[in-house]
């Protein structure tokens, strides 16, 4: 089973939350309704897995709608998914949900959201590039391009203004984390190495970096 973890932002007292019997494929933290959510991993029906969440302190997960990744606006009370390459948005309970940015030139995965300053970023591209839009889908920008490395996870602390990625190359397991700031330079970033990071959150009330690992 995927374990959902958490750290402080410096990597120490890392502890296990929940647990989930399929692997999980994104992961994101609403502090302040207390949840946690995170996409599934499904290989034999990759577009149609169900996305779940828990209370931040643990309990039952249930299903919340379906996507490959997932992403929340504690500000602006939004829930953000990646449905079928496509990016969509609802409210927390699930209703309202609508359309914001069409199927692209690739793949869609690992979104995050700058709740302070209004964006969100996607990897795309079989997750080798890192772009960012307004949280209504306008002015979609380049972030950066890691080359061959893959991009397993995407967060951002809209207080340090660092973006964090977990990357691998190739099919190794090996992943270590990385961090830009906004504009493409790069950040000082939690010394969390040698883990399967398929997921990951930033809690900016409780300065916690939060992981989902196999």
């Amino acid at each position: 089973p995927t374990r959902i973890r958490r750290a402080n932002l410096d990597g120490t007292e890392v502890e296990t939350v929940c647990t989930s019997q399929n692997p999980a494929n994104s992961i994101a933290v609403d502090p302040i309704a207390g949840k946690i959510y995170w996409a599934l991993f499904i290989p034999n029906q990759p577009q149609f897995v169900p996305i779940q969440r828990c209370d931040m302190e643990g309990s039952t997960a249930v299903n919340f709608a379906e996507g490959v990744a997932v992403a929340v606006d504690a500000i602006g009370r939004k829930v953000y998914r990646v449905h079928q390459h496509a990016v969509w948005r609802s409210n927390p309970n699930g209703s309202g949900s609508e359309e914001l940015i069409p199927s692209g030139s690739g793949p869609r995965q690992h979104l995050t959201i700058d709740s302070v300053e209004g964006k969100i970023y996607w990897t795309e591209g079989y997750n080798r590039r890192i772009y960012r839009a307004n949280l209504d889908g306008t002015n979609i920008e380049l972030v950066r391009h890691l080359g061959n490395y893959d991009v397993t996870a995407l967060a951002v602390d809209p207080i340090t203004q660092a973006v964090y990625y977990a990357v691998t190359l190739g099919d190794l397991i090996y992943n270590h984390i990385g961090g830009i700031n906004r504009d493409g330079t790069n950040a000082t970033v939690p010394n969390v190495r040698g883990i399967r990071v398929d997921g990951m959150a930033v809690d900016e009330i409780g300065r916690r970096l939060w992981w989902a690992d196999i």
